[in-house]
């Protein structure tokens, strides 16, 4: 009994290790990539051939089908560790030498892109938009093979044919290119030119796309949302064709503004390094407001009794400052005159000669004795008034001996 149980444990064990190196098979089968590449021709290729990525081989062409749009498809076993494809991956068929077989190069893809997913049961498909097949030196020999030579020689025949005896036309056709050509020639040599900052704007572009790199996905938002524009102006290009043809004479009419617009901006620029140079002064008096408000509060609040007796003081005021007005008014042309007067009496010398009137009219009117002129407070007409070099009877002209006599004789002449 215990020789059945224990035979019984074995052959268990054995259909266990079996089913698990055939498990281990299976995987080890299934662990290929399949993924498929449709060509517009399969040119000459077969299961067996090989697959490479980056020059290295990492698989082999499994089947080649035929589509339903008469495309070649490629059917393909990669290794793992190059899969999945992306939906930006590429594939071509190169030559292994001049007169080898082909192969597929393909390029998986790079890992920001979508993953390349089958449809309709088939699997992840490379599509035909992102082949390529280049020309090889056999299809140049072809060239010379039938039916390819003899359709080669009637093209060469009819194209000479229609040339035959219009060689006026083709120096017409050349002289009618030449200003075309000579453009091209002016475009090349500007290009040549500014090779050097076409160099410059290339490496920058280089730099300025390194630093959106990290923002990507606003990036990809801005080229959505400009794409979205751009849409909506397709679908409105007459009236945008419109605004271009009006254009010109939007620009003229504007041309004037714009000649006054940039003589501001010229005369503005010492303006604005002044401002520039004054910023952190400007800066600094707004760190210091704050400040200055606290302290300016006490004296705000003392000021408004003094504000309140002010306005009082204004309300009076206005009667004056009415009557003031009023007589601006009415003196405004005696004002105007008086402007125009006085300063024509100033440039004829007018005031020096009003003072010399006065002064020389004091002189003739003052009495004098062996001293000096004196000016009386008064003039009373009397017949002492008159000038006189000998005494007159009744008239004096001395100081007397007391203070009140000489006050008397001085106010009584």
């Amino acid at each position: 009994m215990r020789r059945r149980i224990l035979v019984l444990v074995c052959m268990v064990a054995a259909v266990a290790g079996g089913f698990v190196l055939l498990g281990g098979g299976l995987s080890q089968a299934g662990e290929r990539y399949r993924v498929d590449v449709v060509f517009d021709h399969a040119r000459g290729l077969i299961p067996g051939q090989l697959v490479q990525i980056a020059g290295g081989r990492v698989g082999e062409i499994e089947d080649v089908t035929l589509t339903r749009g008469f495309k070649a498809r490629v059917q393909m076993s990669v290794d793992p560790r190059f899969g999945p494809f992306r939906k930006d991956a590429t594939c071509t068929i190169r030559p292994q030498g001049l007169i080898a077989e082909n192969f597929v190069q393909c390029d998986p893809g790079t890992a920001d892109a979508a993953e390349l997913r089958g449809a309709g049961g088939e699997a992840p498909t490379v599509p035909v938009g992102r082949t390529t097949q280049p020309v090889n030196l056999t299809d140049l020999f072809e060239i010379w093979n039938v039916p390819t030579r003899d359709r080669l020689g009637v093209l060469v025949s009819e194209l000479g044919m229609s040339t035959a005896g219009r060689g006026e036309d083709i120096n017409a056709i050349l002289r009618r290119a030449n200003p075309a050509l000579e453009q091209a020639r002016r475009v090349i040599a500007l290009l040549v030119d500014q090779r050097d900052d076409l160099l410059g704007a290339i490496d920058s572009s280089d730099r300025a796309l390194a630093r959106l790199a990290p923002h990507a996905p606003g990036a990809q938002r801005l080229v959505r949302r400009a794409a979205s524009v751009l849409t909506r102006t397709g679908r409105r290009s007459r009236d945008v064709a419109l605004a271009i043809e009006r254009l010109p004479r939007l620009l003229g009419a504007a041309r004037p503004a714009l000649e006054r617009l940039g003589t501001v901006t010229k005369a503005g620029i010492p303006l604005l390094a002044q401002v520039h140079r004054s910023a952190p002064t400007i800066l600094a008096l707004t760190k210091d407001a704050p400040a200055l408000a606290r302290a300016a509060r006490p004296t705000l609040a003392k000021l408004g009794p003094v504000l309140d007796d002010g306005s009082g003081v204004v309300e009076r005021a206005v009667p004056l400052a009415r009557a003031l007005r009023a007589y601006a008014g009415q003196s405004l042309p005696s004002a105007k005159l008086a402007g125009t007067l006085l300063p024509n009496l100033d440039e004829r010398g007018f005031p020096d000669n009003l003072v010399r009137f006065f002064f020389y009219a004091a002189l003739a009117t003052a009495r004098f004795d062996e001293t000096s002129h004196i000016l009386p407070a008064h003039i009373t007409p009397t017949s002492c008034s008159n000038y006189a070099t000998t005494p007159e009877p009744g008239c004096r002209a001395g100081y007397s001996e007391t203070p009140s006599a000489r006050v008397l004789d001085y106010l009584l002449g």
